[in-house]
């Protein structure tokens, strides 16, 4: 049996013209899908700027950070409000450290999901509970342990934040952010 690709076109199709519209059909298809979006490495720099604002204390500019849909869900206030308690509960932060990251395109955007641990050293006002529960459920997830040189205990709370670059914007911003820590919620 002798195939002929003209066969599969009506007769009256001038067959070159079919295929190059065809290639351009779906170039355009795959065109359309792509959008330039941040590299993963090139959001590393905001993740690590977050972490330095709250080490340093300056809410204002972690706050910022943030995009209006995150505020959406928790109030700017009650957010700041958590922001504190993280320190005044747990100790000022003395260190922080990478964990993990991963890059996750969506139809609204790619979105930039990191990992971090914090550590706190626990003053004579921490109020803390060492429960070994964090906030968000799951026991064990927040540690803590004695080794800070002054005496005070040194508390690890562990941080997933999210960021946003939406398909309509190439601004990158923060819009989850989950803490789990001892006696923390």
């Amino acid at each position: 049996m002798k195939f002929s690709r003209r066969k599969l076109i009506p007769h009256f199709v001038d067959y070159r013209l079919f295929v190059s519209q065809v290639i351009v059909m779906l170039l355009l298809l795959i065109a359309t899908g792509c959008t330039q979006y941040a590299n993963v490495s090139a959001v590393d720099p905001l993740a690590k700027e977050y972490f330095e604002a709250l080490k340093s204390g300056d809410l204002d500019k972690a706050m910022d950070m943030y995009s209006e849909d995150f505020f959406q869900q928790f109030p700017r206030e009650v957010w700041r409000e958590k922001l504190q308690r993280l320190t005044t509960e747990l100790g000022p932060i003395k260190a922080y450290s990478f964990r993990n990251k991963q890059a996750d395109s969506r139809f609204s955007g790619k979105f930039y999901i990191y990992q971090y641990d914090t550590i706190h050293v626990a003053t004579h006002k921490s109020t803390h509970a060492s429960t070994g529960e964090g906030s968000g459920g799951g026991s064990g997830e927040g540690t803590e342990k004695n080794t800070d040189d002054t005496g005070g205990k040194e508390i690890r709370a562990k941080h997933t934040i999210t960021f946003i670059q939406s398909v309509n914007s190439p601004e990158v911003k923060l819009v989850g952010h989950r803490i789990v820590a001892p006696g923390f919620n």
